[in-house]
């Protein structure tokens, strides 16, 4: 009779005996714990009392950590468990299925009180407290299941995705049953070798093996657990090709520092510069101190100091500054440098470069710098082209003699891109509508390149066993010839030297992207011996690319392979007169006929072109301070709710599974509407004149809901500019000075 385990309760409880003097320990906050349970017969009660030495066990030092880890593991016993078994002795010999884990739950509350309390009721936006909470699972469940099954399942949500989880479970008949082995979950699904017809991947699937006479059947069946996807290189240099909009110059990183030009050069390692950050929690290290701004303005605030080369890159023969890390809408950067007759600029103090989203300091931010995508770029065919929507070129890199109107600076080593037009008012912006506060695009930047590489780049997130690498044609081994990060995708090898130029690498992998679907995966293999070594055998697989609802593009569309085969194999010993009848030689006859039919498209279509880059938009701006609270619609009936303006950055995959990775902006808007008959209303200023949209064939909008069942009205054209609804005369109001339109406010 299999044994059981009922736990009706579980008590857990502490008792603090107080602070008291352990020998050798020092002082110890002592934790006394009873565990109950109550057991289905044959035992009605088990006490486990804790001893001294287990209590000590249990005490943690009196100053605790804000972490806590509880560990509890239970095990199942059989009927007639007694003393000794628990005390390890006599163990039971049936089956046991053994659960292991652990759940961390850490809380991490930090206060700041500052001392001076005036000083803090006037700066609000310091932040006083936060709190951080952090969680981890780890189960294990491990055992037999009678006494040929055997159970392996893991969960730990602290490895990367494609590792997370893992289930096996394991099943062993006896000689004279038919079905012999069987497997189902993570497991490596193949057949025996043939000759060209080898079939072997690691899958989330079942594999059977069964025994009829002298007919063997093998089965398998699969989802697979990610994309397949094939990736070739050729050397340790990889091509890409590239369009960038102008709209997407690296934005919040390139700055001036100069306050005049006839300041340039700057004095060498002369700079020194400051950001408050406006963040409250950080100000440990902070120096507080007043800088100077535009036309007399001024700021206070805790300011910390950035180093150079760890923080920034600076450029003092432009004087131009390079952040190494994002800089927000609401930092303040001030600077002061010396020119190089040791001049100091300003005289006494610093001063700003940039103060909040403030356009008085425009002038200082870069908006010129393009980064191609890639670093250590090779420039002997590298292409570089400017062309307008219509595709046509507006600029060659190969002729730049023949296009006057731009200046291209390249650094290969890094990938940036510096697009100077010296026609413009300011020559740093080379495409005047490209910027805020109403960015459009208008222009692309096509760029094709080789680049170096110390690792090469897969996919994230690989499915781990699923690769096979191959250099000219030679399988390598992992750990080995090479390492494979599945998590990041990065592949490298232990032996570069190996890579020359012309060396060919190709690997096959699945992967798991997101919102990625499984694809099925079909196979029989049987094996009749009319003798011992003598056999017929035959193999059949069907793999199938999951399909699409839109049309897929040329040479990514979803396809299909049916395979089989059919192989002989023969085998003797030979013996050579009684010298070699001890050690007879053994004669082996094989013959293969195998066979394909490979669907290149299920879907049936394929888009060859989709003119992304002849298509003409006018692509609304996404960024918060471009939107602002709208007038009420005619149909409103009840009160305005409460909405929050805001952006983030999001994969566009995310949107479309159809579009790529790279992140793009969108528009996020918080509300809360307190009846059914509330609403809001935001508005974005395409123009306070009006534009010719007659050539304009369709509105592209993508929306993503929270399933509230919220109706979304769309208004385009001459919109009212009555947001407080008071009716004309329209006025201009700021009530709270913010620079901000707030509800209650006409524009």
């Amino acid at each position: 009779m299999p044994s059981r385990l009922l736990v009706a309760l579980l008590v857990v409880s502490f008792l603090v005996a107080g602070a008291t003097e352990a020998p050798g320990e020092g002082n110890e906050t002592l934790l006394w714990s009873l565990v109950k349970a109550n057991l289905h017969p044959p035992h009605p009660h088990l006490s486990i009392p804790l001893s001294g030495d287990e209590k000590r066990a249990y005490s943690f030092p009196g100053n605790p950590t804000p972490e806590k880890e509880i560990h509890l593991s239970f095990f199942a016993a059989p009927p007639s468990y007694s003393q000794e078994q628990a005390s390890g002795t006599n163990p039971s010999e049936e089956p046991v299925l053994k659960i292991s884990g652990r759940k961390v739950i850490g809380i991490k509350h930090t206060l700041f009180r500052y001392l001076d309390e005036e000083w803090a009721k006037s700066h609000p936006e310091k932040s006083t407290s936060s709190t951080d909470i952090d969680q981890k699972l780890q189960v294990r469940v491990t055992g037999a299941v009678g006494d040929r099954s055997l159970v392996e399942v893991e969960y730990d949500d602290t490895r990367p995705r494609s590792e997370q989880q893992s289930i096996h479970l394991t099943y062993k008949g006896k000689e004279e049953e038919v079905l012999q082995e069987a497997e189902l979950g993570d497991v490596r699904l193949g057949f025996p070798e043939t000759s060209i017809f080898p079939y072997d991947k690691e899958l989330f699937g079942v594999k059977a093996t069964a025994k009829l006479g002298r007919l063997r059947l093998t089965g398998i069946g699969s989802l697979t657990k990610g994309a397949s996807e094939t990736r070739t290189f050729t050397g340790r240099s990889t091509f890409e090709t590239r369009h960038i909009y102008d709209t997407s110059y690296l934005k919040m990183r390139y700055y001036r520092i100069y306050f005049d030009p006839s300041d340039l050069p700057l004095d060498i390692a002369s700079a020194e510069v400051f950001i408050d950050d406006q963040d409250g929690t950080n100000n440990q290290a902070s120096v507080e101190m007043t800088v100077q701004g535009e036309n007399g303005d001024s700021y206070s605030g805790w300011f910390d100091y950035q180093y150079p080369a760890e923080d920034y890159l600076l450029d003092y023969t432009l004087g131009v500054i390079n952040f190494k890390r994002g800089i927000e809408d609401n930092f303040i950067i001030a600077v002061s440098y010396r020119d190089t007759s040791s001049d100091r600029h300003p005289a006494e103090g610093y001063r700003m470069i940039k103060k909040k989203q403030d356009s008085h300091y425009d002038n200082y931010y870069l908006k010129n710098r393009y980064y191609l995508g890639s670093r250590r770029i090779q420039d002997d065919d590298f292409i570089l082209r400017i062309l307008n929507l219509s595709g046509r070129v507006l600029f060659d890199l190969s002729f730049s003699e023949d296009y006057p109107e731009y200046q291209v600076e390249v650094d290969y080593d890094e990938g940036i891109l510096r697009i100077l037009k010296p026609s413009e008012v300011d020559p740093e912006e080379p495409f005047p509508e490209a910027y805020p506060p109403f960015p459009l695009h208008r222009y692309t930047i096509y760029s094709e390149y080789h680049h170096g590489i110390d690792a090469f780049f897969l996919s994230p997130d690989i499915i781990p066993g699923s690769e096979k690498v191959y250099m000219d044609g030679q399988l390598l081994t992992r750990d080995v010839d090479y390492l494979l990060d599945y998590s990041s995708g990065f592949l490298s090898f232990i032996d570069p030297g190996r890579i020359t130029p012309d060396t060919v690498i190709k690997v096959d992998y699945e992967w798991m992207p997101f919102m990625g679907r499984a694809a099925p995966i079909l196979g029989v293999r049987g094996e009749y011996f009319f003798q011992e070594g003598a056999s017929l055998g035959s193999t059949f697989v069907s793999h199938a690319s999951p399909r699409t609802r839109e049309v897929p593009q040329l040479g990514s569309a979803p396809s299909s392979l049916k395979a089989g085969g059919v192989d002989l194999n023969f085998s003797f010993p030979w013996r050579r007169g009684e010298v070699d009848a001890s050690s007879p030689y053994e004669v082996s006859l094989s013959g293969e006929v195998a066979g394909s039919r490979l669907n290149p498209n299920t879907f049936g279509k394929a888009m060859i072109e989709n003119f992304e880059l002849t298509k003409t938009t006018d692509e609304l701006a996404k960024d918060e301070e471009m939107w602002q609270y709208s007038s009420p619609p005619p149909e409103a009936l009840g009160p305005r709710g409460e909405i929050l303006i805001s952006s983030e950055d999001v994969p566009g995959e995310e949107i479309n599974i159809e579009w790529s990775r790279n992140e793009r902006e969108v528009l996020v808007l918080d509300y809360s509407l307190d009846t059914s008959q509330s609403w809001d209303s935001v508005v974005y200023s395409i123009s306070s004149q009006g534009k010719d949209y007659t050539q304009m064939h369709f509105l592209e909008l993508w929306l993503k809901g929270d399933g509230n069942n919220l109706t979304v009205h769309l208004d385009v054209g001459v919109v009212s500019e009555d947001v407080d609804g008071d009716g004309p005369p329209l006025k201009t109001e700021d009530v709270n000075g913010d620079g901000k339109l707030n509800p209650g406010e006409d524009t």
